[in-house]
């Protein structure tokens, strides 16, 4: 059986230390706590919190609350932006050594486009569809998004300067589904791929001449940027390549695993998990699998099946999150499994050179629900000075109407050293 990580009872040890320490005491206690919740600012909506209850999470796990953005942003050892899809606000959180909050605010400027040639007025944007973080940059956080079908580029100079947001191109005739930023054309470019409906956008932030339209072939519900190609899952329960080399590529080959493909696709993560190459990792929910590829030029090659077996009490949602890091130090493969209802869900981390390999988090708080509903991890710089990954975990209310929590962990299992300076 997988073991528990102490982590989840910090609540419960904060409780308990109240009666037998001073508030400057339990405030210290707190501040060293292995997880940290983060709640909703007071000038954020609650429907617009990422873990907020939203009704779309039951058959849309892609665009259930709000995106989380870690950003790596130089003024800070760790940056976290939620954004607000329907008032379309921004809390920005920005972590020192110590792991503490120096910077919590909302900017609440209106995203606008700038004027088009011949008008003075510039386009305000209504809500976004999907968003993710942007590769860094020097001049502030940043991050991609799509809002009313308008691919653009979000920059956050300061953490009071009004928003600089610049059009990525032309408007989508679709709606977004996923998104994702990084090096597809070419080393180092700065490029977003856009899936919506059965097309894959591949734009460059940085050259507007860059810009290509492919046919996946099917739905696409999940992508992932690899060494110049885009992977995708489709909604045939697949995992197709329909970009690679600088090109779309014609007629993208489907390719399954023989087994273990009920909903294959629905998330997808890359990462070398045992120091024999990155894979893509695709996840099968239906059946509880978790499938390796290895990008060969323009096919995915099946490679084999993460081992499951000790994956306990899991439900059809395990796997409808991903997210690989260096968590703790050793290469992770982070898994949601937002539907577990015997402990409001779940999140595992799977590390193959584990003893044992998967390690289950229960939520922190037993208010919460849907946790794991979105995951992710934070680049931080470590007390020893190398930037290390926190794993992020976001969990809904268990009060209709209420807003949830992100949780931040700063150690995740009881084997991991703490990052943060005394």
């Amino acid at each position: 059986m997988p073991r528990r990580r102490l982590a989840a009872l910090a609540p419960l040890a904060l409780v308990a230390a109240v009666g037998s320490c001073s508030w400057q005491e339990f405030d210290e206690i707190q501040q060293r706590a292995p997880v940290r919740a983060i709640s909703r600012p007071s000038d954020m909506s609650a429907a617009d919190f990422p873990a907020g209850n939203d009704p779309r999470i039951a058959t849309s796990p892609a665009l259930a609350g709000t995106p989380i953005l870690p950003v790596d942003h130089p003024k800070g050892h760790g940056e976290l932006l939620i954004l607000g899809q329907g008032d379309l606000s921004l809390a920005d959180y920005t972590f020192d050594e110590k792991g503490q909050v120096f910077s919590q605010t909302t900017p609440r400027g209106q995203f606008v486009l700038p004027p088009e040639p011949g008008t003075t007025t510039g386009v305000q944007l209504a809500s976004f569809e999907v968003a993710a973080p942007a590769p860094s940059s020097a001049t502030g956080a940043q991050f991609v998004g799509v809002a009313d079908h308008q691919p653009v580029l979000v920059t956050l100079p300061t953490a009071t300067a009004p928003f600089a947001v610049v059009p990525i191109g032309q408007r989508l005739t679709l709606g977004a589904i996923a998104m994702a930023a990084g090096p597809a054309t070419a080393p180092g470019a700065r490029d977003v791929a856009i899936l919506a409906g059965s097309h894959l956008y591949v734009r460059s932030t940085d050259d507007a001449a860059v810009s290509f339209d492919c046919d996946v072939g099917a739905t696409g519900i999940a992508l992932v940027i690899g060494e110049q190609w885009v992977a995708v899952g489709s909604s045939v329960n697949d995992l197709r390549v329909p970009f690679a080399a600088g090109a779309c590529v014609a007629a993208p080959s489907p390719v399954q695993p023989a087994s273990g493909t009920s909903g294959l696709g629905t998330a997808l993560a890359y990462g070398d998990l045992d120091g024999s190459g990155a894979t893509v990792i695709a996840s099968a929910p239906g059946d509880h699998a978790l499938h390796r590829f290895r990008i060969t030029g323009q096919t995915p090659v099946w490679v084999d099946a993460i081992p499951t077996d000790d994956v306990t009490d899991a439900t059809g949602d395990l796997g409808q999150t991903l997210a690989f890091g260096r968590i703790g130090g050793a290469p992770t493969l982070v898994v949601g499994d937002p539907g577990a209802t015997s402990a409001g869900g779940s999140v595992w981390l799977y590390r193959a050179a584990g003893s044992p390999p998967w390690v289950r988090l229960d939520p922190p708080s037993t208010t919460v629900r849907n946790f794991g509903s979105r995951v992710g991890v934070l680049p931080f710089v470590s007390a020893t000075g190398p930037t290390v990954d926190l794993l992020l975990a976001s969990a809904s209310a268990a009060t209709s109407g209420d807003p949830g929590v992100v949780y931040l962990f700063f150690r995740a299992s009881d084997e991991d050293a703490d990052p943060r300076q005394p």
